[in-house]
């Protein structure tokens, strides 16, 4: 294993992904004697859905191509904030995880205490916060090769032999659709470029027994006309923190916020003509790490000085703990989720205007964590929650491309089901209730519950886009969406138990047989006037509309009146941006604008032990800038810089708090990032290339309340619920040539301590409780290219 020191030394800086550099195609692709930015693999042009990328000269950053308006465009003439990254990049800059695409694109965040392949995404401001509810949608929509993910955990086990990745900021719920209200992450993977055969083969190992193989391998059956490629990953880790009595966790855990993680992907090619082309692929993903460490902070005063959670028990006076890396819980367990997908894409053109797209996606899951929010080994909560879940989406869609007059004309069907089984168990200090009449949860008898319930959703809508160039410097895009939405409750019920072993016996039901059904119909869409001063500088002024689904308060288990239904959230976004380039392409200058009306937004409060959703509205305004320069052809500077004003409506109230003027959750008033790669020497074994990047995340709170919300009576809250602002930097240090990489890299060289989740569940167990991000981690990589 690598010392600490040594991986300081030598990795200096670690790149940062660009905001928007897609200028390979490749993880194979050769790279150029230049600062890291790959040469273009021409022949992955010819794939369905990918992006045709030339590659940098001396003079220049080269051109970016990308799919965001469902057609391939240059990134510079499409009059919407998007960023993109290739999948050289994600590889040359360590972005291996869906956390990491913070880094892409300014105003990003991204916050989970699920696990790496768990992640919830904050656009601009707008995101889940910190719901838990497995049912409800996030209101960005994760997409892999245009196939929605409807359930938030299945949204982080894609990130593999990838293309490229887009990030569309603000609403798009033209194209996209529904859920869409704050962007839309699109995934897009390797296809076979019908041409000869080619793989990789990437392995590294880092400190916490780190350790990763990852590779693809790709072969053509038929020149031009059919090929296959195979990929797939390992990934396993031992967790940052150390549990100091294993024999008392009932799950034998030893360690918190580990990775074991593995997957697959085949994907099969066919092009019978230059006018038809099918693309037919299937995924496995598999995820079971033990969950993260919680840092309790307990509200009821011991006499002494101190504070404890219900129980009585603090991590600051256990014995047992003597460093902030361990911790004592009983009831953190594994962290189980498993993904299977397969989508079919389908393309005809005519050979001069027309197209049309078939995109057909089916996914299946199951999650399955057994989980804890106390921190402590007393048992105040510890809940298994468990769902199956699968859905189907089909969407055809006819495009029309001319000099002058483009358009697109879709429709679009889309259901998924959901059946969750949750084992709740509370105060487990206190013996179990034997029968109704002993029944007293907190003062004299545990509290077990067996919560049951599914949830169906169909979604259909109809959309059409068009785009007139007035002239030359002057076009229009105008675009409407309808959807209809149609979601029920189905068979909820909830029963209270003595416990849950084999002889655990029901005491009394709290309800059963519960449905509900309920729906909505909506128009979104969107307007966008674009202008161009000059080939290189061009200016957009919008309006877009986007809209997140309604949903059922999904966790809800003692009593029939907390299952109800929140209706859809509306979003309507004003947006002017600015695109340019400068210098014979060696400077890219992209900004941009925004105000957003936000009505009905979708959050949550937890009152007691319970999660409540509700609606508020709110007012965001923002500004961005992206810039990216290439003074000399062994030098690439980047960066961008997101600023966000948030603020919810004055006389927004929730259990009797007035939240009007608190700031939204997970949304920091300044991101920035900054980065650079540079090719220190050029020697007949490859280009030595240093790479470094600092991340900057600004203040930001956990939930709507802002710690405006009181304690309960008698009891004083330890912490603020936010994070302070904080920095991370990162490194690495790479050997590149046209058939290997050897790298050695560093994240948060600086072993900053941050947090990037948290929750307030005072009421029901007496803490607040925080879940640490990842510490300074290192290690050696080397990939071959064939």
């Amino acid at each position: 294993m690598i010392s600490s020191r040594r991986a300081l030394a030598v990795c200096l800086l670690h790149s940062l992904s660009s905001p928007a550099l897609a200028q390979t195609s490749s993880t194979e692709a050769a790279v150029p004697a230049n600062t890291g930015i790959g040469a273009a693999d021409a022949s992955q042009a010819q794939s369905p859905s990918s992006a045709a990328t030339t590659a940098p000269t001396d003079n220049g950053i080269g051109e970016i191509v990308v799919t965001a308006t469902r057609r391939a465009e240059n990134l510079q003439q499409v009059p919407i904030s998007v960023s993109a990254i290739s999948s050289a990049q994600l590889a040359s800059r360590g972005v291996a995880l869906t956390n990491d695409l913070a880094t892409v694109a300014p105003n990003v965040t991204v916050n989970t205490q699920y696990g790496e392949t768990q992640p919830n995404f904050t656009i601009r401001g707008v995101g889940v916060a910190n719901e838990f509810n497995v049912n409800a949608a996030s209101p960005v929509g994760v997409y892999v090769d245009d196939v929605y993910k409807s359930f938030r955990f299945t949204h982080g086990q894609s990130l593999f032999d990838l293309d490229r990745v887009e990030v569309l900021r603000g609403p798009q719920g033209t194209l996209f659709g529904r859920n869409t209200t704050g962007g839309a992450i699109n995934l897009i993977t390797r296809k076979p470029t019908l041409s000869g055969s080619s793989g990789y083969v990437t392995a590294g190992y880092g400190n916490y027994d780190r350790y990763k193989v990852e590779g693809a391998l790709e072969t053509t059956l038929k020149d031009d006309e059919a090929g296959i490629r195979v990929a797939g990953y390992r990934t396993k880790q031992d967790g940052f923190f150390r549990e100091v009595d294993p024999s008392a966790n009932k799950f034998g855990s030893k360690r918190y916020n580990g990775v074991d993680s593995y997957g697959g992907r085949v994907t099969l090619r066919i092009k019978p003509s230059d006018r038809f082309d099918v693309t037919l692929s299937g995924q496995y993903g598999h995820d079971n790490p033990t969950g993260p460490a919680r840092y309790a902070y307990g509200i009821v005063p011991n006499g002494s000085g101190g504070f404890t959670d219900f129980s009585g028990y603090s991590r600051f006076d256990d014995p047992l703990i003597k460093s902030k890396n361990q911790f004592h819980m009983n009831d953190m367990g594994k962290f189980k989720t498993i993904s299977r997908s397969g989508i079919l894409n389908m393309t005809w053109n005519d050979g001069d205007h027309f197209s049309v797209t078939s995109v057909t996606g089916y996914t299946s899951g199951l999650y399955d964590l057994n989980d804890e929010s106390d921190g402590g080994p007393n048992g105040l909560v510890g809940i298994h929650y468990r769902a199956s879940t699968r859905d189907f989406s089909q969407d055809v869609r006819i495009n029309y491309d001319s000099d002058n007059f483009k358009f697109i004309l879709g429709g679009y069907y889309g259901t998924d089901r959901l059946r969750a089984r949750n084992d709740l168990g509370f105060f487990g200090f206190l013996p179990d209730a034997t029968s109704p009449g002993t029944f007293n949860p907190g003062v004299s008898s545990s509290f077990n519950a067996l919560q049951v319930y599914g949830q169906d959703r169909k979604s259909k809508a109809v959309y059409g886009e068009g785009n007139y160039k007035f002239s030359s410097k002057l076009d229009l895009t105008i675009g409407l969406r309808y959807t209809d939405d149609q979601i029920e409750y189905v068979n909820g019920k909830s029963t209270v138990y003595s416990n849950f072993s084999s002889t655990g016996t029901p005491l009394f039901p709290l309800f059963s047989n519960l449905n509900q059904k309920n729906g909505s119909k909506k128009v979104s869409g969107r307007a966008i006037l674009n202008y161009n001063f000059a080939d290189d500088i061009h200016a957009y002024v919008s309006f877009s509309r986007g809209q997140r689904s309604g949903t059922y308060n999904g966790f809800a288990y003692q009593s029939a009146s907390q299952v109800y239904f929140v209706p859809p959230e509306q979003l309507d976004a004003y947006e002017g941006g600015l695109k340019t380039r400068f210098f014979d392409n060696r400077l890219q200058v992209n900004a941009a604008v925004f105000h957003y009306d936000y009505k009905g937004q979708q959050v949550q409060e937890i009152r007691g032990v319970v999660g409540f959703l509700t609606s508020v509205d709110a007012k965001v305004d923002g500004a961005e800038l992206e810039v990216i320069a290439r003074p000399i052809p062994d030098l690439t500077l980047r960066g961008n810089v997101g600023y966000l004003d948030t603020r919810y409506a004055g006389g927004s109230v929730i259990s009797g708090v007035d939240i009007g003027g608190n700031k939204l959750p997970f949304a920091p008033k300044i991101t920035a990032n900054g980065g650079f790669d540079f090719t220190l020497a050029k020697m007949s074994a490859g280009n030595i290339v240093v790479s470094g990047d600092a991340q900057y995340t600004g203040l930001f709170w956990y939930d709507i309340f802002n710690d405006d919300q009181p304690p309960p009576p008698g009891f004083t809250r330890q912490i603020v619920l936010r994070q302070k602002a904080y920095t991370l930097l990162n490194a690495r240090l790479s050997l590149v040539n046209s058939a290997f990489t050897l790298a050695l890299w560093g994240k948060n060289l600086t072993n900053k301590t941050y947090y990037p989740a948290g929750y307030n569940v005072e009421g029901g167990v007496g803490i607040d409780y925080q879940v640490r991000g990842a510490p300074r981690t290192y290690g050696v990589e080397g990939t071959i290219r064939f």
